[in-house]
């Protein structure tokens, strides 16, 4: 029976990059004069409605749904105080949040994409704070 603990590893210069490049196609969306605003949760939190509600990206486009992912999970990473780290297990390698300390993973990078659906009402906000209540849960246990 293998060990069901997944191996964090830290994250490697490409894996650093990719997430750069989510980041700076997320901010490019901003204004210069809204940048500082934009890099706090509730700013995460209200680009990503604002560019799922707009229509600016398509449900098919792989890597803007894994830069609103990003966007997202750094805003949860501020507020529950999660790492992003390189998590191995029987299902391959992934980019995931870690609650430090504990074996608790969150696959950020695909939560838009996982709860949303084109035509429907889209919610940032819900989205977080559900994820939110679920990860705290996780770490109370």
């Amino acid at each position: 029976m293998t060990d069901p603990t997944p191996d964090f590893l830290p994250l490697t210069h490409a894996d650093q990059e990719r997430l750069r490049r989510c980041r700076e196609w997320l901010f490019a969306h901003v204004a210069p004069e809204g940048q500082d605003e934009a890099r706090k949760v509730e700013g995460r939190l209200t680009l990503v409605q604002t560019i799922v509600s707009s229509g600016w990206v398509e449900r098919d486009d792989a890597f803007a749904m894994e830069a609103l992912g990003v966007a997202l999970g750094d805003a949860l990473a501020d507020w529950l105080k999660m790492e992003w780290a390189v998590v191995e297990d029987e299902d391959g390698r992934d980019v995931v949040l870690v609650v430090p300390g504990t074996t608790a993973v969150l696959h950020a990078r695909g939560l838009v994409v996982r709860y949303w659906t084109p035509g429907e009402p889209f919610d940032a906000f819900a989205l977080f704070d559900a994820t939110c209540t679920s990860v705290e849960d996780v770490m109370r246990a």
